[in-house]
């Protein structure tokens, strides 16, 4: 079963399309940026995908 926040925080992604992000292309580096600067409390870099999913 997935955490709640890693639940919500996908919920909010994909409710918002991404509005907060720039258009074009951006690498991983500049997507997580902007992800935790929306939604700070929702971001742990402790929880790791290829640990957890």
């Amino acid at each position: 079963m997935a955490r709640a926040d890693v639940s919500e925080r996908y919920r909010k992604l994909v409710d918002n399309t991404f509005y907060f992000m720039p258009s074009g292309r951006q690498n991983i580096k500049d997507i997580c940026h902007h992800v935790k600067s929306t939604y700070p409390k929702l971001c742990d870099d402790t929880f790791r995908c290829y640990q957890n999913c």
